[in-house]
Order: C-alpha cells, then sequence, then structure tokens
C-alpha cells in the first residue's frame, strides 16, 4: 500500500514490538468502532490462537478474553494493541472476535494479528534492514554515483573493494541523521554487506520519503564500520558518505518507491 500522500507530521509514531513474551502482558487496545472519537480499553494478552482455533496462522495471531465490551467493536479493524515498555510500542493490530459458540470460553475472545511474528518482513520490505546484492562484474564510475536526490526518490550509495576479494569480506553499514530526519525525511537502513570470493560491489539503496513542506535542501548519511577482511584507507575506524536530498515544491507528498530497494 501507498499513501496518496505523506503522513501528517504530527502524527503519533511507534516502535515495533519485537519481543516474543506478549503472553501475560498487559496492553492497551486503541480503535474508533462506530464512534468518531479515538476508544481505548485495558486488557491482557491470554497467549496466540494455538488451542483455541483450528485454521489459520495461529502462532501469529495473539487472542485476549473480549472482557470490557467496548473493545473490540465493529470497525475496530485496524486498530493498535500496545504494550507499554519504556514506551508504547505496538505489539498486534486488531483482526476479529471469536465469539462464544465457536470457542470453549466464558468470554468472546479478541484476535490481533502479531507484529513479533512480521517484524523482520517489514524490516525488509521497507529497507530498514539491507540485504544489499552484490557484483562481480566491473563497477559503475565513480561519476555515476547521484550525490542529491529529489524528496520522495530512492537514491544509491556505491560500496566496492579495490579489486574482487580472494576471502569473505564483509562491513556493518547504518544511516546517519545531518538535517534529514530518519522515519521523516529518509527511511533509515542498517545491515551487514558479504563480498564473496570474485565479488567487488554493491550498492545500498535509501528511500527518500516526500512532504508538502518547504524545508529547503537537508543531508544524511551513510556510514561503513567493523570491515571483515578488508580494511578502511589509513586506519579510519569508519567511512561516511553523504546524499542531499532536494525540496521538490511541486510534490503534494507522494513518495516513488524504487523497484530494485523493494525487490527482496
Amino acid at each position: 500500500m501507498v499513501l496518496d500522500q505523506a503522513a501528517p507530521l504530527g502524527a503519533d509514531r511507534y516502535e515495533l514490538y519485537r519481543e516474543a513474551d506478549e503472553a501475560g502482558q498487559s496492553v492497551d487496545l486503541v480503535g474508533y468502532g462506530s464512534e468518531e472519537a479515538r476508544q481505548s480499553g485495558e486488557n491482557t494478552v491470554q497467549g496466540t490462537a494455538s488451542g483455541v482455533m483450528s485454521s489459520g496462522s495461529l502462532d501469529d495471531q495473539l487472542i485476549f478474553r473480549y472482557d470490557t465490551g467496548d473493545m473490540l467493536t465493529p470497525g475496530d479493524s485496524g486498530g493498535g494493541m500496545f504494550i507499554q515498555d519504556e514506551k508504547p510500542s505496538l505489539a498486534g493490530i486488531h483482526s476479529a472476535i471469536l465469539s462464544t459458540d465457536e470457542a470453549e470460553a466464558t468470554d468472546d475472545i479478541g484476535i490481533s494479528t502479531r507484529i513479533s511474528s512480521y517484524s523482520g518482513w517489514i524490516d525488509q520490505v521497507t529497507g530498514l534492514d539491507q540485504d544489499p546484492k552484490v557484483y562481480s562484474s566491473p563497477p559503475p564510475s565513480v561519476d555515476s554515483v547521484p550525490l542529491q536526490v529529489d524528496e520522495g526518490q530512492g537514491v544509491w550509495f556505491l560500496v566496492q573493494l579495490g579489486a574482487p576479494a580472494e576471502e569473505t569480506a564483509r562491513v556493518a553499514f547504518h544511516t546517519r541523521d545531518g538535517s534529514a530526519r530518519a522515519g521523516l525525511d529518509y527511511i533509515p537502513t542498517q545491515g551487514t554487506l558479504t563480498l564473496e570470493p570474485g565479488e567487488q560491489w554493491a550498492k545500498i539503496w535509501v528511500q527518500t520519503l516526500a512532504d508538502d513542506l518547504l524545508e529547503g535542501e537537508e543531508s544524511f548519511s551513510l556510514v561503513l564500520t567493523d570491515p571483515q577482511s578488508a580494511s578502511f584507507p589509513e586506519q579510519a575506524q569508519e567511512l561516511t558518505a553523504e546524499r542531499t536530498i532536494n525540496d521538490d515544491l511541486l510534490l503534494t507528498g507522494v513518495t516513488e518507491l524504487e523497484p530494485e530497494l523493494y525487490q527482496v
């Protein structure tokens, strides 16, 4: 799904809950139902749908007793289940209610899709966690590497060895904010680039995000650290490369996803 325009800057943003210890935890359930105002209620995760339902991806569904009567109501599908750690994290997406004639339970059962089951996939398709494709062909010229990109488009960084790898070489990479902010102006990425013998270079992609604000030029960097079976020039601890995001005054907040980045 691609939004027609950027999410409002004032919208609340939450981390994904990635641990598999949801059972027994207190959660906040949020939704709108048939009301115009947001509703919320407290509950406790009973576990997964294994043993309650007979079909479907049972371990990927979190269940809770439908205690309060005000969650879930029709229209709450797509609402959030939040676990309060240091700050609220999204642990589930409301999916369905299982009525008592289908389950041996005192009360109806609420079902939410389990975020921790899909967090790795989410990281991949959004580019947060990237496994770059590596090439043994001659690398592109340095002059072909883009140093600027219009907001909402993807931009790439060239990482290459001076010669094809003679043994497996690795380097860690991550993005770093400049005047551009991760999650607002671009999607941050991280990972480990691995070059097998004979391979020499790779592109690391970053997706920038469009909005309708007048921000001027903004910049961010890609950082390489921890080389293995390879070395940085002059024993440097890290290597950085910067990209500039050009403010496009004609955009209405549409982000153009880069196909090469999202072919996972």
